[in-house]
């Protein structure tokens, strides 16, 4: 196959744009690693949902029914009793099914209907042999935090 002047214009231009958008890439990702004294550059905290150890706010303590829980970010978090507050790893330990948010002060596995008490997670109700974990969790002024 021979080359004529009109295929080897349009390779060369083929080759130029392919080579001109690789050089816009590698531009738009470089950068340097030094830091800035720029406060712009820091993302803005919100003090109120931290605790003094920086962790984040699970809920509001009025989020958490007396004698219930909910569920939220991957824990069962519940108030046995007004002022108490416990959460737990709502993984079963029976077969690694979901213990879902309690209803008259029992956590149900959905899986094989385990049960647990929102006291300590201890069991209620087999097949499950041993209790759900516990997350340590604390409260600071209207929250609670993962401890």
């Amino acid at each position: 196959m021979s080359l004529t002047p009109t295929t080897a214009t349009r390779r060369a231009v083929f080759c130029g744009a392919g080579g001109l958008s690789i050089a816009a890439a590698l531009a738009a990702c470089s950068g340097t690693d030094e830091p800035t004294d720029d406060p712009s550059d820091t993302p803005a905290s919100d003090p109120s949902a931290t605790d003094p150890t920086g962790g984040e706010a699970l809920a509001a303590v009025a989020d958490v029914p007396v004698g219930g829980g909910i569920v939220v970010d991957g824990v069962i978090l519940v108030q046995p009793k007004e002022g108490t507050f416990k959460a737990f790893d709502p993984t079963c330990p029976h077969q690694g099914g979901v213990v879902g948010a309690p209803k008259d002060g029992v956590m149900a596995c959905a899986l094989h209907d385990s049960r647990f008490s929102i006291e300590d997670g201890s069991v209620v109700k087999d097949p499950a042999t041993t209790g759900l974990t516990e997350v340590r969790v604390t409260v600071v002024e209207d929250q609670v935090y993962r401890a």
